[in-house]
């Protein structure tokens, strides 16, 4: 009875796509090539970030490697949960190389504070910026005096970057500022399960399609069916090289999965079943009951700077397989693969740079890696066969 499923599922779907590939209009067609720049200061800027410079070489570096852990409501620093008094930490970034950390604190609801700190300093955290929110939209003003005004911001191990759509402003403590855009068709992902500041990557989202025709909706829904069974590749999320552009990675996972059902003006029609007048998405990282939205893309798509490169580990092809991708040289080595799929993987990085990894799949036994780079480097490259 699966296989017949499966057969009829397999059929409708190349029906779909051989009856409406003519269709769909190019309009969406690459022209814009990323690009990273320096961006022009003024001498005052100039001086002050040279001052800002001077300034955390009080901030002696780590030499034996630190532990984070990200937690719901701030972070760790080898199990001992960090705090600051001013208020409750928001967003964060750090190196665990070096133990450098930035991190946002909240003073009121629509104003906030940046601040930057190493684990083995004795000085308070420095700080660097200041933030204030207005709707969507975020006011970013510096120490140096520079002024970054976007949608979103991204804290990292250096500093923070402010984003724009296609465009970003990377605020690194002791370096120029820099201005990144993107390539046609993508913008910045809101949410970064990595630090960009240490692995020089970020994550690009592709634009959705915002038309109301009919047929591009029905043309998406169909391309996220076929790569739910496995019979299309998405390919909506992409790691790119914030200094080498032409250094980037497609990553298979659909866009709709960041999505959960929010349902709103519900009445009770008997014991079982509510009728709802409203049906929201919403873009979160948590479900309605507090659990962790594993389907979202942040819990999906994780980068790390380890002992000796830079890799990847993602969710991808309708959660069948879980990769592993080196993104100095693009090998690829599969971590599991199940046609019955993984519910999640969750990811640790010890002081000592290790990272292990546990991909679970429900009731079925899950996969334990005790050490990512040490696995990844005796598995075949599989890049050129997906």
């Amino acid at each position: 009875m699966k296989n017949l499923l499966l057969i009829i599922k397999l059929g409708i779907f190349f029906s779909i796509v051989i009856g409406f590939t003519g269709c769909i209009n190019q309009s969406n067609i690459h022209v814009r090539s990323a690009q990273s720049k320096n961006m022009i200061l003024t001498d005052e800027q100039k001086a002050a970030h040279h001052k800002l410079a001077q300034e955390i070489l009080k901030y002696p570096k780590s030499q034996k490697g630190v532990k984070f852990q990200k937690l719901k409501d701030g972070f760790s620093i080898n199990n001992d949960v960090y705090l600051d008094s001013e208020g409750e930490i928001v967003n964060y970034g750090y190196n665990w190389k070096d133990g450098s950390f930035t991190y946002l604190i909240k003073i009121s609801p629509k104003e906030y504070k940046i601040k930057f700190n190493r684990v083995n300093s004795n000085q308070k955290p420095l700080e660097i910026a200041t933030l204030k929110r207005n709707g969507n939209s975020v006011n970013v003003i510096t120490t140096t005096k520079e002024q970054f005004r976007g949608d979103g911001i991204i804290l990292t191990s250096k500093g923070f970057i402010v984003t724009r759509d296609n465009s970003a402003f990377i605020f690194n403590i002791g370096e120029e500022t820099k201005q990144f855009t993107t390539p046609s068709g993508w913008h910045i992902a809101y949410f970064q399960n990595g630090d960009v500041a240490s692995t020089k990557f970020i994550l690009l989202e592709k634009d959705a399609i915002r038309s109301q025709n009919k047929l591009k909706q029905f043309w998406q829904q169909t391309l996220d069916l076929g790569n739910t069974l496995g019979l299309y590749t998405k390919n909506d999320y992409m790691l790119i090289n914030i200094e080498n552009p032409k250094k980037k990675y497609l990553i298979n996972i659909s866009i709709g999965d960041k999505e959960i059902m929010i349902l709103s003006e519900c009445k009770k029609h008997n014991r079982y079943i509510a009728l709802c007048d409203q049906v929201d998405y919403k873009n979160s990282l948590y479900q309605q009951n507090g659990l962790r939205n594993f389907e979202h893309y942040y819990w999906s798509i994780m980068w790390f700077q380890g002992k000796n490169t830079i890799f990847s580990i993602s969710k991808e092809r309708g959660d069948v397989k879980v990769l592993i991708r080196d993104l100095n040289t693009g090998k690829t080595v599969e971590a599991a693969n199940r046609i019955s799929g993984f519910n999640s993987f969750t990811a640790v990085q010890d002081a000592d740079g290790t990272v292990k990894v546990h991909i679970d799949s429900g009731l079925l036994k899950g996969v334990d890696i005790d050490d990512v780079e040490a696995f990844f480097k005796k598995e075949p490259d599989i890049k050129n066969k997906e």
